[in-house]
């Protein structure tokens, strides 16, 4: 799943914790639901594109969630964007950790127990895309964006 879902959905979860602890837990939680969702990936649709495209298209996006979080908190209470954003962290941090890091920062993470551990949690919990349903993982993709949007606001 593209991360702007991830970090919308998370954020509003973390919201209705009412906990920094919680909020983080149930972020990292929010990753695996939605990566069980068939759904539209970079990676799988720009397969046989060049690297750096998926890469900053990749960035692109997660800047764009957290753009789009920012600017949905803005006017909100400090204690309200804290819990968002660690939410929103949490709800990133394994593709953070299992894809960029793996690639950019330290190849050798999976080969420790830790990195070994959360790229199986990943991969278990990760829906097979298929290329030629491509509409319905954008539908999904949408319906998420919107859901932790319309959350966000409405808490």
């Amino acid at each position: 799943m593209c991360q702007t879902p991830h970090i919308l959905v998370a954020a509003a979860i973390g919201i209705m914790t009412r906990n920094p602890y919680y909020a983080f837990i149930a972020g990292f939680i929010s990753h695996l639901v939605l990566d069980s969702i068939p759904h539209y990936d970079l990676e799988s649709h720009f397969r046989d594109s060049s690297h750096k495209i998926v890469v900053a298209l990749a960035v692109s996006d997660f800047v764009f969630g957290f753009l789009v979080l920012f600017l949905f908190l803005y006017h909100r209470p400090s204690s309200i964007r804290k819990l968002a954003y660690i939410g929103a962290f949490g709800g990133v941090i394994l593709d953070l950790i299992d894809e960029v890091a793996v690639r950019y920062v330290w190849p050798g993470i999976r080969a420790t127990k830790v990195g070994r551990a959360l790229h199986y949690l990943h991969k278990k919990f990760h829906s097979h895309e298929y290329r030629e349903y491509w509409y319905f993982g954008i539908a999904t993709q949408v319906g998420s964006f919107l859901g932790g949007l319309a959350t966000i606001y409405c808490i």
